[in-house]
């Protein structure tokens, strides 16, 4: 490190083999940048196929009659990896649309927030499921916006929210949180966690239709065996009266 200090300032020591080196650690860095590049997009590559295994899971368990609670705890955990996080969950609307719940939490103080109900409003869950958009906070300890205080506030910096679908239909957010001071998130892996985010929001779109035309085909059904049961009870009677 020294006599590379040493190159790189021109100070006194540098000898003159040293230039011969140099040109030598220069013909070294290009390929090393190549490489490290390329380990990124592998990397980039390996989440983006992590991610759609486990959407494809997903899709297959809540069209196959899943129901939800059964696949959020896969989804937070991808949500989590793809954006390597110390922690992450998923927070989904109450009856009263005043508040979420938040709803298997993994990673950093998930004890602390598991079950635990938030406000819409003046929440950056709560402006994510309200505005169907996608919040990034750098820190979200000292944010002056934040005016909530649960339970991870102190401990949480950069935080990423968001929802699971569009602002006509968002079924949830999710979000994903670093320690405080911790790194902030890659946007390459926002990007993808949106990507994902809206992936799964179709996925339950799709579940919800398929749960609805099932009801429409079940009350269709109980209707026709209404109308027989009315028909052959109309024609006893009548035939007793005869």
């Amino acid at each position: 490190a020294a006599p590379l200090a040493c190159w790189a300032a021109g100070k006194p020591g540098r000898s003159p083999g040293d230039a011969t080196a140099e040109r030598l650690l220069h013909a070294l860095v290009g390929p090393a940048g190549v490489a490290i590049g390329n380990a990124r997009y592998f990397e980039i590559g390996r989440r983006r196929e992590r991610s759609l295994e486990t959407l494809a899971d997903v899709v297959t368990s809540l069209l196959s009659g899943g129901q939800l609670s059964d696949v959020l705890p896969t989804v937070v955990r991808q949500a989590r990896a793809i954006v390597e996080a110390d922690g992450a969950a998923v927070a989904l609307p109450n009856a009263d649309a005043a508040f979420v719940t938040v709803r298997h939490p993994e990673g950093l103080g998930a004890s602390r927030i598991a079950d635990a109900e938030m406000p819409t409003e003046n929440t950056f869950v709560g402006k994510a499921l309200l505005h169907g958009a996608t919040i990034q906070v750098d820190e979200l300890a000292t944010d002056a916006r934040v005016e909530y205080r649960h339970a991870l506030v102190d401990i949480v910096g950069p935080a990423v929210y968001v929802p699971l679908g569009t602002l006509s239909a968002v079924h949830g957010v999710l979000f994903v949180y670093n320690r405080l001071s911790g790194p902030a998130f890659d946007s390459h892996a926002v990007d993808m966690l949106n990507a994902f985010a809206a992936q799964v929001a179709i996925a339950l779109e799709l579940a919800e239709r398929r749960d609805d035309a099932t009801m429409i085909a079940l009350f269709e059904d109980r209707e026709r065996i209404a109308r027989d049961l009315h028909d052959v009870v109309i024609q006893r009677l009548l035939a007793t009266g005869l």
